[in-house]
């Protein structure tokens, strides 16, 4: 049987939660949520370390890179993702252009 580790409070509904599949210097979760952030829980120091904004509305989904333990995307639409390289605090806005679906535009 399970038992509860932690928890942690949100001040808003949390639609989607994720660790990284190759962490090894990390112990992160993040989690999107309807107040348009994403909060990083460290799992070693149980408390929330950081908030990731950049959505003017709620996050619906994330995803964790498979290559780069660092690296981590959030969404609200098909039409707008955010890209977070998160040792360098780097935010990389993406949008699909309505026209032409295949297209990415990328702003640094």
């Amino acid at each position: 049987m399970f038992q509860t580790a932690d928890e942690y409070e949100f001040n808003s509904v949390v639609y989607c939660h994720q660790m990284s599949p190759v962490a090894t210097a990390h112990c992160l979760i993040a989690a999107a949520s309807q107040s348009s952030t994403v909060k990083l829980i460290d799992l070693k120091c149980g408390s929330a370390t950081h908030t990731l904004r950049g959505h003017k509305a709620a996050v619906l989904t994330l995803a964790w890179s498979t290559k780069d333990e660092y690296l981590v995307a959030t969404g609200r639409s098909v039409r707008e993702q955010t890209l977070y390289e998160l040792l360098s605090s780097s935010l990389w806005s993406v949008w699909k252009r309505k026209n032409s679906p295949e297209t990415i535009v990328v702003t640094v």
